[in-house]
């Protein structure tokens, strides 16, 4: 076990350097997540093309953290120490509005990867009992 938790860091620390410059960033995440929000909420005036686009980028990216932070916990190669506990029933958009929050009330995490920024959202949202 020990070498395959091994091998997928090799190989993703391998990979780092190709993806770098294609990561999304905070800042980029919160630009297309309050752009979802004003389309959902509907104070956005005839949206266009390039809004809907940014919109759904928005909630693919957070749902695809928030699917992914899931599975993760349920593999048995991962240590089963929660970082976050979020409910079964958050909805995606519901997951977007903690990070546009989280997003706006500290705006020095806006450089990190935007990932990093969901999951600080949601540990923030949903800390998991203490046992």
């Amino acid at each position: 076990m020990k070498r395959a938790v091994s091998l997928v860091v090799f190989v993703l620390s391998c990979n780092l350097a190709i993806f770098a410059s294609h990561l999304v960033d905070g800042e980029q995440l919160v630009t297309q997540c309050k752009m979802y929000v004003q389309i959902t909420d509907g104070s956005l005036q005839s949206p266009t093309k390039s809004n809907f686009v940014n919109a759904g980028k928005c909630i693919a990216y957070v749902q695809a953290v928030v699917d992914t932070y899931q599975n993760l916990r349920q593999s048995p190669l991962i240590p089963k120490r929660a970082l976050f506990c979020v409910p079964d029933e958050i909805t995606g958009d519901e997951a977007v509005r903690i990070t546009v929050k989280y997003l706006d009330d500290h705006p020095e995490d806006l450089h990190y990867a935007a990932s990093s920024d969901v999951w600080t959202a949601l540990h923030k949202a949903f800390p998991c009992p203490a046992k």
